[in-house]
């Protein structure tokens, strides 16, 4: 009894997934399902205009009867079509196979055509014009020629479909390498800026030695610090937003210390944007290139804009045009057309905003 119940239960549930299955495919498939309407609908339509049009006298109760007819053999129809055909993708055959499976349901539809004019007695509506097993035959034949058509329909959407797929995958694939290729790129533009920046910053430690002590003990503190953020940053071509402003905040503090007075770094971070991916390589190009050509203060806004990550860095002066190109090739490398660099002057500042897909870090 145990066993029945769950041989029962478990016939259900294929059941039902098979409907939910199937209420997929036609949300999927809308052209294939008003194609199958056109076909259940054409031949008892076109049936019944000429059988009306030949009568001697056509009268309202006729036409009537004549009407509903046509519309419930196109009910009926159309489910058939699309359940057939439901069948036949699911099939995925190919070949000879696919053929034979092609004429088997067609075979089915044609008899569902056949039988159901048949035995709803449209020949007696149309025995001054045909008999009833004339008509059963002929909606057999256009049953079947329309099964043809509607396969081939699916035929050649499923071709696409799979054409489609596979276009898809290629394109993934390709934006994976060029991911891959930016990320390489992205620590080879770390490994050349942090140390350039390591040997300025020494440099300025050694001449602060020789006229304030106090002030080299503190640069050099502040150089042990960033590069123990830093360092591990060559590793990984991912980051954060929270983490690459605290570079950023102390690359100006290093740079305020190697020249007094310097620069300085004001945050505003939004609290959205605190667990969002952010390349890391791009903010630290642009501000130790405005640093180098004029000390001053900066800024460094971020905060979530629709579907994107958006940080705008203000800056004394604007960063070099081979610097935006390289930090442009990056982000276009990594995101595409997503990412976007765009430097303005206004003010005497320059700003610099960059806009990122938002992704959790």
């Amino acid at each position: 009894m145990a066993v029945a119940v769950l041989r029962a239960h478990l016939d259900l549930q294929s059941t039902a997934s098979h409907a939910v299955d199937f209420a997929h495919w036609l949300r999927t498939h809308r052209g294939a399902v008003v194609l199958a309407g056109l076909l259940a609908f054409a031949h008892s339509l076109i049936s019944l205009v000429g059988a009306l049009s030949v009568l001697p006298q056509v009268t309202l109760p006729l036409a009537l009867t004549g009407t509903f007819k046509t519309v419930t053999l196109g009910i009926v129809d159309w489910p058939a079509l699309l359940l057939t055909g439901y069948v036949f993708q699911r099939l995925s055959l190919t070949g000879w196979r696919a053929g034979v499976a092609t004429c088997g349901l067609a075979a089915c539809v044609a008899i569902a055509y056949a039988s159901l004019p048949y035995l709803s007695a449209w020949g007696d509506m149309l025995e001054a014009t045909t008999s009833g097993w004339g008509f059963a035959v002929t909606s057999a034949l256009n049953g079947f020629m329309s099964a043809l058509l509607f396969f081939a329909h699916l035929q050649r959407s499923h071709v696409h479909e799979e054409a489609a797929k596979r276009l898809a995958a290629a394109q993934r694939a390709q934006r994976e390498a060029r991911r891959r290729l930016a990320q390489g790129r992205l620590q080879a533009v770390q490994a050349r800026i942090d140390p350039q920046l390591l040997f300025d910053m020494l440099d300025a430690v050694r001449r602060a030695y020789e006229s304030e002590p106090p002030r080299a003990e503190q640069l050099l503190d502040e150089l042990v610090a960033f590069l123990r953020a830093a360092l591990p940053r060559l590793q990984h071509a991912s980051s954060s937003v929270p983490r690459e402003a605290e570079m950023a905040c102390t690359c100006a503090r290093l740079h305020a210390l190697a020249a007094p007075p310097g620069a300085s770094m004001a945050l505003a971070v939004s609290a959205e944007v605190m667990d969002a991916r952010f390349p890391p390589g791009v903010l630290l190009p642009l501000l130790n290139d405005a640093l180098q050509v004029r000390a001053g203060a900066c800024e460094l806004s971020a905060a979530r804009r629709a579907g994107a990550c958006r940080l705008v860095l203000t800056l004394p002066a604007r960063p070099s045009d081979a610097t935006a190109r390289r930090v442009r090739g990056l982000l276009n490398d990594l995101y595409g057309t997503a990412a976007e660099l765009a430097l303005a002057d206004t003010g005497g500042v320059s700003r610099a905003t960059i806009e990122v897909p938002y992704e959790h870090a």
